[in-house]
């Protein structure tokens, strides 16, 4: 019993986190709009936890998630996340430059491909793919839903 608990803890887990990544995409583009005074400070101060919630999600996913999955959904999955990162990388860069306008632009993609993502994903691990294991970006996870907030 205590192994199907744990599964199901990690399944509301990645859901819940993956929210909360959106929840925070959604208040930056909602907080921001000309990326200048607390615009500029508002963004530096939460797109960086934005980032690294990502990233640390898509380590968890990849390492302790993908390995229960077939090969093809595997590859499928990654190249997913190599495409979000990819975007994420592009909206830093909108930030570093200030580029208002390809910011808001980049982030509003940058949402919608996770929420694709998010939507392709997670019935997966409801339809019945263990979820054993773990890694370092679990605790990570797991402390930002107790948190309930990035």
């Amino acid at each position: 019993m205590e192994a199907n608990q744990q599964y199901i803890s990690r399944i509301q887990i990645i859901d819940y986190d993956c929210g909360l990544i959106m929840e925070a995409i959604r208040r930056l583009i909602d907080g921001t709009w000309q990326l200048n005074d607390e615009d500029r400070s508002y963004s530096w101060e939460l797109f960086p936890k934005i980032r690294d919630s990502l990233i640390e999600h898509v380590r968890f996913e990849e390492e302790v998630v993908f390995p229960t999955l077939p090969l093809a959904e595997q590859a499928r999955h990654r190249a997913d996340h190599r495409r979000l990162q990819a975007q994420l990388w592009s909206v830093e860069r909108a930030l570093t430059e200030m580029k208002a306008e390809y910011f808001h632009d980049l982030l509003g993609e940058l949402q919608l491909m996770l929420h694709a993502h998010h939507n392709d994903f997670a019935p997966m691990l409801r339809d019945g793919s263990a979820c054993c294991g773990s890694c370092n970006a679990e605790e990570n996870i797991l402390a930002r839903a107790q948190l309930k907030n990035l």
